[in-house]
């Protein structure tokens, strides 16, 4: 890894780089628990709500954390593509257009 990463030339170790990752999942985490709520809002009041979020959820985070391990072994900054949270949200505006739920 050391090779790999060239870690002792950009003055580094694995254990700080380790845990800058965790900090960063985390940092960046909070979007984990949003999109299943936002996107099961309009199932609110239903038995399907819970189906919505739990599959959601489970999607978002098993991507996250797939997006996570590949951005770290492929680039040396955070990167948080702000044009997924968007098309998530058009999905989002656009459900609740079509059943007359509104924010």
């Amino acid at each position: 890894m050391e090779k790999f990463f060239k870690l002792k030339e950009n003055g580094t170790s694995v254990k700080i780089e380790f845990i800058a990752g965790i900090t960063t999942f985390v940092t960046m985490a909070y979007i984990i628990m949003v999109n299943p709520a936002m996107l099961a809002t309009p199932f609110e009041g239903t038995d399907m709500y819970d189906k919505v979020f739990n599959g959601v959820f489970f999607c978002h985070l098993s991507v996250r954390i797939f997006r996570n391990l590949l951005n770290g072994s492929s680039c040396q900054i955070a990167v948080c593509p702000g044009t997924w949270y968007g098309n998530e949200r058009i999905l989002y505006l656009h459900r609740n257009a079509w059943h007359g739920l509104f924010l």
